[in-house]
């Protein structure tokens, strides 16, 4: 019976081109599809390294003044002192503008023993930023004011740099990057970019003690709400009149992070099931209308002595094997992706994808095969040959 319809369906090839070209565009779309939600919730699921609840970022413009200047540094240190008598203040760091789930980026590439690692994000921190973000360090320890030295700069790295730099050799108090920085610890984790970013390659960095940078990151206890902004804006404002300041938590830009990632991906949901739709849709008609021109050759079949189940079984078996002709080139090139781990995506996701995207297919066309497939069942032999 099988081997019957595969030789029905390749002799009938050039008439079912046109469904079999729908499906392999259909599965192409659910495979682009699925890998990108696929490989979101994976990013999602992974540890983000910081805690973003009960932060609030100030962002602070010095209208073309230097962060290195004294009369800048010592109004910076003002204010950083009169927020922290707030009381719903409980920890406040300085750190540079690309704070986490922020869009900016700053990056650098980093070099060692003459070896080119990869481009490294990496931010400018104070002492405090560990406290603030309730990082885990895993090995070492945070920088502090007695590590600054004048040709070396104190870095903590994350695992992955960790281990692209020194493997499973020690790394406490190395040097890298033309000895321009000495790792004083290491962190398991930190997406700079959030949830739904890779792991980058990372570095802390820390902050000259006559310098400060743009951003202030501040801890506070559950209590501060509107208030709370209220009082910390009127606070900054009056304490650094020259400066503009723009306050908001750290929880409204992972928000807004979110929808950068997935709004995309809905309108690109949205295109596919409405193509997927009018696809099924369409075989839907099709398969209808080769059941009308074929109704003598069912009435045949049925005064040969096949029954309604052999009658059922024939038209949904002509669209499974239609489907996986459909199909099969359309894996053969999403294997591809799989075996080149393209976009740095990595294999166990193509393979979900690949899977998901194969059932989704062969789901759809039993549903748009159902109803056709059930009406040629019913057809009686005598009205079938009456109608020829």
């Amino acid at each position: 019976m099988i081997r019957s319809i595969f030789r029905l369906m390749w002799r009938r090839k050039k008439s079912s081109f046109l469904m079999t070209l729908e499906i392999f565009i259909s599965l192409l779309l659910l495979f682009a599809l699925s890998t990108m939600v696929v490989n979101n919730i994976n990013r999602y699921n992974e540890p983000l390294g910081f805690d973003y609840e009960n932060v609030w970022v100030m962002e602070m413009n010095l209208r073309g003044g230097s962060h290195d200047g004294a009369g800048n540094k010592q109004l910076f240190d003002l204010l950083v002192n009169n927020i922290k008598s707030i009381p719903e203040v409980l920890e406040i760091s300085n750190c540079s503008s690309n704070f986490p789930y922020d869009q900016s980026t700053r990056m650098t590439t980093l070099y060692n023993e003459g070896f080119r690692i990869g481009n490294a994000d990496i931010i400018s921190t104070d002492v405090n930023y560990v406290r603030t973000l309730n990082l885990r360090i895993s090995e070492g320890r945070w920088y502090n004011a007695e590590d600054h030295v004048k040709n070396e700069t104190p870095v903590v790295i994350n695992r992955k740099l960790r281990e692209k730099l020194f493997g499973n050799n020690p790394a406490i108090g190395k040097v890298f990057h033309s000895e321009k920085y000495v790792v004083v610890g290491v962190v398991d984790h930190f997406k700079i970019k959030g949830e739904f970013s890779e792991k980058p390659l990372m570095i802390f960095e820390m902050i000259k003690p006559e310098r400060f940078q743009s951003t202030l990151m501040i801890r506070t206890n559950s209590a501060a709400g509107l208030a709370f902004e209220e009082q910390l804006y009127k606070l900054a404002s009056s304490t650094a009149r020259e400066w503009t300041i723009k306050l908001g938590k750290l929880a409204e830009y992972r928000s807004t992070s979110f929808r950068i990632t997935w709004v995309p991906i809905v309108i690109f949901s949205s295109i596919c099931g409405f193509l997927i739709i009018n696809i099924i849709l369409g075989l839907f008609g099709i398969l209808l209308y080769n059941i009308n021109n074929r109704k003598h050759e069912i009435g045949l079949r049925r005064s040969a002595g096949a029954n309604k189940g052999n009658i059922y079984f024939q038209f949904m078996g002509e669209m499974l094997v239609l489907t996986t002709m459909g199909i099969a080139p359309g894996i053969l090139i999403a294997v591809q992706f799989l075996l080149l781990k393209a976009f740095g995506i990595e294999p166990k996701i193509f393979l979900i994808a690949i899977i998901g995207s194969v059932l989704v297919i062969y789901f759809l066309v039993l549903i748009s095969s159902f109803i056709p497939s059930r009406y040629a069942s019913k057809i009686q032999p005598a009205v079938a040959l009456h109608d020829k």
